[in-house]
């Protein structure tokens, strides 16, 4: 019995420039500049903003990673139900044939 071989995947996955976790930090490290007042009273509003910005760019960012894993992952499962669904179906037709063959039993009187 020949098995498939599976041919190795080629991965192309680039490194971001800046992580999802480095967009939090520094939007926390802002957050933590405008509470400590070293910046002047006019300049507050444009670094809460920033801060503000990096939040939601931190969320929006880590909701689509978790909406691509989760596709990857409902796609990794199609693809071994379909494998299974192959597979049982081989196994029922072997099974079948098996029943119909016809019995040797003989009566004895």
């Amino acid at each position: 019995m020949n098995l498939p071989v599976t041919q190795p995947v080629a991965t192309t996955d680039s490194r971001p420039l800046i992580s999802t976790y480095s967009i939090l930090l520094l939007s926390g490290m802002l957050f933590g500049i405008v509470v400590s007042g070293s910046f002047p009273t006019d300049i507050k509003a444009w670094v809460t903003l920033a801060g503000t910005l990096g939040l939601v760019a931190y969320i929006v960012v880590s909701l689509a990673a978790y909406k691509q894993k989760q596709t990857q992952q409902r796609l990794a499962t199609m693809h071994v139900e379909e494998r299974l669904e192959r597979h049982s179906h081989f196994d029922l037709r072997t099974e079948d044939l098996r029943l119909d063959l016809p019995n040797k039993v003989t009566k004895t009187a």
